[in-house]
């Protein structure tokens, strides 16, 4: 470039270096291009967790790393109590608020190996590697006291309290993924069920 500001004669193997240059920058825009597009489609707009297919990725291999290694692996389903009636009370807007401030409480209290998805509505999905059953349900009742302690201003004189079910479940090999999700999902009702504001294991009774 600089010989052509010069008018100077360009030799025809600095044209085929310039050229594979431009190759190579090309090539590094589309990756950065698709790496953005991965990153930015892999978040929950509103919450700015992971959303479910990108979480499910990384639980999968997180599944299968636990099995493969014999290492324990809890996940957990947390769900908002009573959040409709949020929603009626004060109004979407504030809902959404209230999905945002808990979403980001639980990822900022998380180890930076453990991963969180929303998984639905007002449904989160945790991810715990390398941590046995009682060590996560001292961490999930870590988390229920501190929503619970949260105090979400609604305007200067008005502030709402939540609380969250919580229903937990250590990975096995012989279950599949699926079927684990699912029995924490049952272990989260049984905690809903039971009045909500606590941990269940799967297997226990609220």
């Amino acid at each position: 470039a600089l010989k052509v500001r010069k008018t100077e004669k360009i030799t025809q193997q600095e044209y085929e270096e310039f050229l594979l240059e431009e190759v190579k920058f090309s090539g590094n825009l589309v990756r950065l291009r698709d790496e953005f597009h991965q990153a930015l489609f892999s978040f929950d707009s509103l919450t700015h967790v992971l959303n479910r297919q990108a979480f499910l990725r990384i639980l999968t291999q997180e599944y299968a790393r636990a099995s493969r290694l014999g290492n324990p692996c809890c996940i957990a389903m947390v769900d908002l109590d009573h959040f409709k009636v949020i929603n009626d009370t004060y109004g979407h807007q504030i809902g959404d608020n209230v999905l945002h401030t808990a979403a980001q409480f639980l990822t900022s209290n998380l180890r930076p190996y453990d991963s969180m998805c929303r998984y639905g509505g007002e449904e989160f999905l945790i991810c715990l590697p390398y941590t046995p059953v009682h060590l996560a349900r001292n961490t999930m009742n870590r988390l229920q006291k501190g929503l619970a302690a949260l105090a979400i201003v609604v305007s200067p004189k008005v502030y709402i309290k939540i609380t969250a079910s919580f229903g937990l479940v250590i990975t096995d090999p012989a279950v599949s993924m699926i079927d684990t999700i699912t029995r924490a999902d049952s272990a989260m009702y049984a905690a809903k069920h039971g009045g909500g504001n606590q941990v269940v294991i799967w297997g226990d009774k609220a």
